[in-house]
């Protein structure tokens, strides 16, 4: 069950991306809702203890919710046909490059440089999420065709190749019987 919601192997389609991405959202307000009652109501005596219980819930519940948030986008990515790794590590990239780049440039024209807001990576950031949303899987289990296979997996026998159908030839009725049109039922005529 763990291996499911951690681990970075296998491949999801658009429904389960959608329906994990609404449980780390719930995950997220759960965090949020917990941080602000620890801080907002709490006795005058007890704010730091109130404030370690909040601390420890970000340190322990925030880098679960990133570390499942990259397992669900590497297993649509791969879902997609697209290489997880490298997916995943331009748009970080991207991101920090956004944000360097920024805050060199914008962030001198104000009072508060650090008020730079990440326009280029947001812009991608929503395409990419767009993609991972919309975008159709690839057919089939394996992407990779050159590939060999892992050892201590059975190579997959090769599929004969399909037999074609023979021509129709017409025949030749005779002249006093009227010839029925063939109808057909799917893919087998009947």
């Amino acid at each position: 069950m763990l291996a499911a919601v951690f681990g970075f192997g296998g491949r999801i389609n658009r429904l389960q991306y959608f329906l994990g991405c609404v449980g780390l959202g719930a995950g997220v307000l759960i965090l949020a809702t917990a941080a602000f009652v620890l801080l907002h109501f709490h006795m005058p005596t007890q704010l730091s203890v109130s404030l370690g219980i909040a601390l420890l819930l970000g340190l322990l519940g925030l880098p679960a919710l990133i570390w499942i948030s990259f397992s669900l986008q590497a297993r649509r990515f791969r879902d997609m046909g697209w290489n997880p790794l490298f997916s995943i590590l331009s748009l970080i990239t991207v991101a920090a490059i956004d944000q360097i780049v920024g805050r060199a440039v914008l962030g001198h024209g104000g009072a508060n440089p650090l008020r730079y807001v990440p326009m280029l990576g947001g812009l991608i950031n929503l395409v990419v999420s767009g993609c991972l949303l919309f975008w159709p899987g690839v057919d089939g289990g394996d992407f990779t065709p050159n590939v060999a296979p892992k050892a201590g997996k059975p190579a997959k026998p090769a599929q004969p190749p399909r037999a074609q159908p023979e021509p129709v030839v017409p025949r030749t009725a005779p002249s006093w019987t009227v010839e029925q049109p063939r109808t057909s039922f799917g893919r087998r005529g009947l």
